[in-house]
């Protein structure tokens, strides 16, 4: 028993230093206790510059957010959307949708779930998909702040082309390149 728990401290230690990751920073902070009745919050908010010298420029922003809590459950999606168009020339088309499932979320330990989709073509990442599990810790729950940290393990698989490389510069085989990933990270949050 003693060598099993050194060894899984020990692994636990390294693997943040042996694998690569990132923390996906998307979160909706309610310090206020459980209730039993369904509470939901959205937010959208979205902009458009039109600008017209001898042709149009379109630019647009749009970001939405979404969240369900119910009892000690808390559902979050969150999406964006990026594009320009020079004319007929599309310069920029990237954008993600996020979707996140905490359960017991005022607890010590919090177990959270969470998926993402996400583009930008124009930079040749033709689409990238993540899931994976975190496990929190809540460190002190005030009135307006909390502070947490947080274990996870995530999975990524991200599809890139060579849409976004100078053709100057393009390889024989420009056969589009398929990443998988498996990530360990760690993260402190101050909210």
């Amino acid at each position: 028993m003693k060598y099993g728990t050194i060894f899984l401290a020990c692994f636990l230690f390294l693997c943040p230093f042996l694998l690569s990751g990132q923390i996906l920073n998307i979160d909706k902070s309610d310090t206020a206790d459980y209730i039993n009745k369904t509470k939901t919050d959205f937010n959208f908010s979205t902009g458009l510059e039109v600008d017209k010298q001898q042709i149009t420029l379109w630019d647009a922003t749009n970001t939405a957010e979404f969240m369900l809590q119910k009892n000690k459950e808390l559902f979050i999606l969150a999406g964006s959307y990026r594009f320009t168009y020079n004319g007929p020339d599309d310069i920029l088309n990237a954008g993600f949708i996020h979707l996140r499932y905490r359960h017991n979320y005022k607890n010590k330990f919090q177990p959270e779930s969470f998926l993402q989709y996400q583009w930008d073509n124009k930079r040749g990442l033709v689409y990238r998909a993540l899931t994976g599990m975190n496990l929190r810790y809540n460190f002190w729950r005030g009135d307006q702040w909390e502070i947490n940290a947080g274990l996870g393990l995530m999975y990524e698989e991200e599809k890139w082309n060579y849409d976004g490389v100078d053709t100057a510069i393009h390889l024989a085989n420009t056969t589009p390149l398929i990443n998988r990933f498996i990530k360990i990270n760690s993260y402190v949050r101050l909210d």
